[in-house]
């Protein structure tokens, strides 16, 4: 069975570090996340995947 996760601070030090704890496991999905400022329109993880707003 597979989560769906949404992260709130995603661009954060702990929202990052979850985004690539979460790219690590299989049963895990991404759905998005939020941000207090605008940061851009790509938030790149350190396994070369991108997230769009």
């Amino acid at each position: 069975m597979e989560t769906t996760i949404v992260i709130s601070g995603i661009t954060g030090k702990m929202g990052l570090e979850a985004v690539t704890a979460i790219g690590r496991e299989n049963d895990l999905i991404l759905l998005g996340g939020t941000c207090a400022n605008d940061r851009g329109s790509i938030l790149a993880t350190s396994r070369g995947c991108s997230f769009f707003n």
